[in-house]
């Protein structure tokens, strides 16, 4: 199809002078697909195509956009152009868009007046009823190249027509009616066809054959078929002329012209055939009926008008299709509840719409109106009215919620006389679906692979059962487990319940304050506690909480620690109420012989994140400063040498940070044990939290000795040997060694510096005693900048030896 927009005003191209300024630059063929005709300049070298409206609809449809940058969040807009920002908000899954100057758009197009009415008075964006389905590809009902030809179709110049004949005679011809409407058989010469229809053309060309020829058969049927010249003028959004297939019929070439403009109407327009109206198509019968009586067959030159829109009324709340409607005089309320598409099921039932009106010289006003009153119902409506049809309070009416941690949360009819209890009957209601979901998991076989957990799997106390492995899941979700690598573990199953308090959120129907009541869970459910069992009224909603959702106290929490290493029985064990964790050892049966409980390590996970939170602060602090002390050095540079110089020190310094920022805290807490220490009772009262640990390993018989040393090395312990002797058998300090800063890590991970030596073991650094499992750190002098606190290089003995974060807030306060 071509179309071209004629110069000056739209409405008064007819005839020869809409064909004169035809450029045929794209054509849709019968197909209904764009062609280019590459005779002609490209299209987008026309400069009426730079025009948004004349562009790919499909770029501007808001479902083939990023949503994101849809929303007005992440729009950067300018006061001056919305001036209301509660008109910011674009509905989701609808054809408003915002422009880059913050213009909302419908379909493509600017806000209509009624649009912009109704969003003051609303402030609500409402479309406006049958504009979307023009927004999308314009040959949407374009006729394909295998559409079958109807029996009315008119033979007319630049038909194909194929001729079939066998007998006595044998032949088959394809044949193209020419611009006289004749077409020319061979052997028998030219023959009027033009102004035939299709039904009536094979019964014609046999009769006119059988004069020349005898004993025969022939069969009609027709080939490419002519394209003809049509024009669109009016209220459209692409007025001009249009080159379509001969099978194109209004509703075709209206939607190739983008179909009526903001102002256009759709519900009377205007075929125009030989300087009379030959049709009046509405759309709404289209839309509303399916019905396409009226959709006739484009001949050439027709000229399709689309005027100006009629009377609109809108009509949002409880209806189906809230919207703005194009109505015919005299319609009433009744037919524009029905253009809607009736009452929706959120009507409220009162039977009332909100009528506003538009008067003349007073403003808006504003009518109730009694929808079952037949005389009001029957009300003619005027251009501009906005009914609003009520919609159902969002209550729920003589019900009780019930919610949080409970097997089947929901709404419960009240009755007179109701309680806790009736909602409340047992004690397996309030165990969670997710709890047996993942009890019911423990017992599925894992032979060769494993389904790679969800994100919704792996919320917080969820885990009954965990099986780590390294390998990578497969693009189906599924990874492979090596067994050697599987580890199983108990953890509680999901978060335990707050037994001591629940509470019932009431709405006071005087005050419309909210009230809260709280009851003891445990004495309602499990002691049937009279007390507790409270009175229900309707709209109660009563909250069932975890223990994830309100902490309770550590005694009424449920706790599992784990024992592992050298105990009698190593194993995952619950705490008692008042147990220590010198209790739960004794339950395992304490130590075995070869247990070393001075180098034992306990961790706990509320430490690790407090250590991890304290390492983080201080290696951004420390970033700030190398950053404001390397500014000041490059000011201090002489030449550009000795920038060079400075520049690289602070890179060194910065590499050091980044390997310290790679330590992860581990939550070890120094359990300050004698070396001596070998029964329970040396631990002392440790109270215990869930998820603790306390790995005891079999007394080592090696001393580590790393950092700045000829020789690197693990030493055989011996109880004779002080810290020089053990610094001596290494092949003592190397050049560049830093022996200020030397420190020693002892088996149950304390730290003690060369500076605090004396102050905590009454003696030099060189001559601390030394334990089984110990380790001697001899750091390398660092690179230095003036005026900057030195970050020492110990991140990689850190990795090493996992020593966390508690060896690095010893060595930042020196």
């Amino acid at each position: 199809m071509a179309r071209s927009n004629p110069s000056g005003n739209a409405g008064g191209n007819t005839g020869a002078g809409a064909a004169s300024v035809q450029r045929p630059s794209v054509y849709v063929d019968s197909a209904g697909l764009p062609q280019t005709d590459e005779r002609t300049p490209a299209r987008n070298q026309d400069p009426r195509n730079q025009d948004p409206r004349n562009q790919d609809p499909r770029n501007q449809d808001p479902r083939n956009q990023d949503l994101r940058n849809l929303d007005p969040r992440n729009q950067d807009r300018n006061q001056d152009q919305i001036q209301d920002r509660s008109f910011d908000r674009i509905p989701k899954g609808t054809l408003f868009q915002r422009a880059s100057d913050g213009t909302v758009l419908f379909a493509g197009q600017p806000l209509s007046a009624m649009q912009q009415m109704v969003r003051e008075s609303t402030g609500e964006l409402i479309p406006v009823y049958g504009r979307e389905l023009f927004y999308g590809v314009p040959s949407t009902f374009a006729p394909g190249p295998t559409a079958q030809v109807t029996g009315d179709y008119v033979i007319g110049p630049g038909d194909e027509i194929l001729l079939r004949l066998w007998g006595a005679e044998s032949r088959n011809e394809q044949l193209t009616v020419d611009r006289g409407g004749n077409i020319y058989v061979p052997q028998f010469g030219s023959v009027r066809v033009a102004g035939l229809r299709f039904s009536e053309l094979q019964q014609f060309l046999e009769s006119t054959l059988r004069k020349s020829f005898r004993n025969f058969s022939l069969s009609v049927d027709l080939g490419h078929l002519r394209s003809i010249s049509i024009v669109v003028l009016g209220d459209a959004v692409r007025p001009g002329t249009y080159t379509v297939s001969a099978l194109s019929t209004l509703v075709d070439a209206v939607m190739a012209s983008g179909g009526p403009s903001v102002h256009g109407s759709l519900r009377s327009i205007e075929l125009r055939r030989d300087g009379k109206t030959a049709a009046i198509f509405d759309f709404y019968d289209l839309l509303q009926r399916g019905d396409r009586l009226k959709d006739l067959r484009l001949l050439p030159g027709d000229i399709i008008f689309i005027p100006t829109v009629g009377p609109q009324v809108a009509l949002v709340g409880g209806v189906e299709r809230p919207a703005i409607y194009e109505i015919r005089e005299g319609e009433t309320l009744s037919a524009a509840v029905a253009l809607a598409g009736g009452y929706s099921a959120a009507a409220a039932g009162d039977g009332r719409v909100s009528l506003e009106r538009v008067e003349k010289g007073k403003g808006r006003t504003t009518t109730e109106i009694a929808v079952n009153d037949v005389a009001m119902a029957n009300q003619p409506l005027r251009n501009g009215d906005l009914l609003r049809v009520g919609v159902l309070r969002h209550e729920y009416d003589n019900t009780v919620t019930l919610r949080g941690n409970v097997a089947e949360p929901g709404r419960f009819g009240w009755k007179p006389g109701m309680r806790l209890s009736d909602i409340l009957p047992e004690k397996p209601a309030l165990l969670t679906p997710g709890y047996w979901e993942h009890r019911n998991e423990l017992g599925v076989p894992i032979l060769s692979f494993q389904r790679q957990s969800t994100p919704a799997a792996t919320e917080a106390g969820r885990v009954s059962s965990q099986r780590s492995t390294s390998n990578s899941p497969s693009p189906l979700g599924i990874q492979t487990a090596d067994p050697s690598e599987r580890r199983t573990t108990v953890t509680i199953a999901a978060p335990e319940i707050n037994w001591n308090y629940a509470v019932i959120e009431r709405l006071n129907p005087q005050t419309l304050h909210s009230e809260l009541l709280p009851f003891n869970l445990g004495k309602l459910v499990d002691e049937h506690d009279a007390t507790q069992n409270l009175p229900l009224l309707p709209g109660d909603v009563v909250t069932i909480f975890s223990q994830l959702d309100v902490v309770a106290s550590r005694e009424q929490q449920t706790r599992y620690i784990r024992l592992e290493g050298e105990f009698v029985s190593s194993g995952v064990y619950s705490v008692q109420p008042n147990e220590t964790l010198t209790d739960v050892i004794r339950r395992a049966g304490g130590f075995t012989r070869s247990a070393y409980l001075y180098g034992a390590s306990f961790t706990r996970e509320s430490t690790r994140i407090m250590q991890q939170q304290r390492l983080d602060e201080y290696l951004t602090s420390v970033a700030l400063e190398l950053d404001r002390a390397s500014a000041r050095e490059q000011m201090k540079a002489a030449s550009s040498e000795e920038a060079g110089l400075r520049s690289s020190a602070v890179d060194a310094q910065k590499n050091q940070i980044a390997r310290l920022q790679a330590v992860h805290a581990t939550g070890r807490i120094v359990l300050g044990l004698e070396p001596s220490a070998s029964l329970p009772d040396d631990l002392g009262a440790v109270e215990l939290e869930n998820g603790d640990v306390l790995r005891v390993p079999s007394r080592p018989m090696v001393v580590n000795v790393v950092g700045a040393v000829f020789a690197q090395t693990s030493l055989r312990y011996s109880s004779s040997w002080k810290l020089r002797d053990y610094l001596e058998a290494a092949g003592d300090l190397r050049p560049g060694a830093d022996p200020k800063h030397s420190f020693l890590i002892r088996a149950d991970g304390s730290v003690i510096g060369r500076t605090s030596a004396k102050r905590r073991e009454h003696a030099s650094f060189e001559k601390l005693p030394i334990y089984p499992g110990d380790t001697i750190v001899i750091p390398d002098k660092p690179i230095k900048i003036s005026g900057f606190r030195t970050v020492l290089d110990y991140s990689q003995l850190f990795s090493q030896f996992a020593l966390g974060a508690a060896t690095v807030s010893v060595l930042a306060s020196r």
